[in-house]
């Protein structure tokens, strides 16, 4: 949990994840992702809908984990993995960079 907070604190994410799924609860990485849904459930009160839940990589391995939750798999290139890796792999929706929009969906006017 400690090196996920380091890795997200690098980038600038830390303070968007008070919860997670993390290498220390097991090796299985769509049994962790599991983990964070149900973890995120019980923050928000109530049991999430995992098919409405995106889970964001950058791994061919992050998108079978969200599948594998049965979560919406979005593959970012912002790795060694390119937009064909990722597509290949799966992904729901594939992005360049987070920044990106996901397709369909409308961007924030303000």
């Amino acid at each position: 949990e400690a090196g996920a907070h380091i890795k997200l604190s690098r980038a600038g994410l830390n303070r968007y994840f008070c919860f997670g799924g993390y290498g220390s609860d097991t090796r299985d990485r769509g049994e962790l992702t599991r983990l964070a849904i149900e973890r995120a459930g019980r923050i928000h009160g109530h049991p999430l809908d995992s098919s409405g839940v995106l889970v964001v990589g950058d791994t061919p391995r992050d998108i079978e984990a969200a599948h594998a939750a049965g979560a919406v798999a979005v593959g970012v290139a912002t790795g060694k993995y390119s937009l064909d890796d990722l597509r290949s792999a799966g992904a729901d929706y594939v992005l360049p960079t987070l920044e990106s929009p996901l397709p369909g969906v409308l961007e924030p006017t303000g």
